[in-house]
């Protein structure tokens, strides 16, 4: 059952005293908020860390590979080189994939804390606004809502930043 048929379920049921409904545009919210503007800059300033030390990496592969090229590179040499070539560059490969879950981890975990930042406040201002209910704006297709996405991003907003973990 969605919420939407919860939601009319309900109204049926409680036809006899009136209901109120506030919605809010998720979306918008974590657009908005400025610790998920903060969380953005964060992941990009890792990602380009991370970008940063994979290209060094990259770099000393391609040297590397021209020194395998080499016409004046002996054999015995060249498959030293051609080993050590593949070992490092297994090892970038797998520090690509170290860096790309690392991030992930990262992003999941800090948007996850922000949510439930997000979400206590949503209860916070639907208990003081009197709300039975709460439902995501575009959830919402008819009825009779209030929607407070502005205030619950204005408010969200002047509340003092909690430090994320991993900063």
């Amino acid at each position: 059952m969605n919420r939407l048929s919860l939601l009319l379920c309900l109204i049926l049921v409680n036809a006899t005293q009136a209901l109120s409904v506030g919605v809010v545009d998720m979306a918008k919210v974590l657009f908005y908020f400025d610790e998920v503007k903060i969380l953005r800059i964060e992941i990009s300033n890792r990602e380009s860390r991370y970008q940063a030390d994979l290209n060094q990496e990259q770099s000393e592969l391609d040297t590397l590979g021209k020194r395998i090229n080499d016409p004046k590179t002996d054999e015995a040499t060249r498959e030293t080189l051609e080993k050590d070539y593949s070992r490092r560059m297994f090892n970038v490969q797998k520090k690509f994939e170290d860096y790309k879950q690392k991030l992930e981890e990262q992003k999941d975990a800090e948007l996850e804390k922000i949510r439930q930042t997000v979400y206590k406040e949503i209860e916070r201002l639907a208990k003081l606004k009197k709300f039975d209910f709460v439902f995501d704006a575009k959830q919402v297709y008819f009825g009779s809502t209030v929607d407070f996405t502005d205030e619950l991003i204005e408010k969200l907003n002047r509340k003092p930043a909690a430090a994320p973990a991993g900063r």
